[in-house]
C-alpha cells in the first residue's frame, strides 16, 4: 500500500493527467506480475535446486556433529561427576 501511495503522490505532484496516471499503475502492476512469476520459476531452477540439496545435506552433516559433540560433553560431565563422588 504504501509504494502505491508513494507514486500517486509523485504523479500529482508531477501534474501527470488521471491517463497518464493509470497507465503507469497498469504498467507497475504487469511488472509486479511478471517478477512474482519470474520468482516463482526460480525454485524450478535445477541450480536452486542442487543448492538446496547441498544446503540439506549439511545442515544433516552439522546436526550430526552437535550431536556427537553434545554426547561427548555428557559423557565428560558424567565422568567428572563421577570422580567428585569417588566412583
Amino acid at each position: 500500500m504504501r509504494p502505491a501511495l508513494i507514486i500517486a503522490l509523485a504523479l500529482i505532484a508531477a501534474g501527470c493527467t488521471r491517463h497518464d496516471a493509470d497507465h503507469l499503475r497498469h504498467d507497475v502492476s504487469n511488472v509486479g506480475a511478471d517478477v512474482g512469476a519470474d520468482i516463482r520459476h526460480v525454485g524450478d531452477a535445477p541450480v536452486v535446486r542442487k543448492a538446496g540439496a547441498d544446503l540439506h545435506a549439511a545442515a544433516h552433516k552439522a546436526d550430526l556433529a552437535l550431536r556427537q559433540t553434545g554426547d561427548e560433553a555428557k559423557r565428560r560431565v558424567d565422568g567428572h561427576e563421577d570422580r567428585r563422588q569417588g566412583n
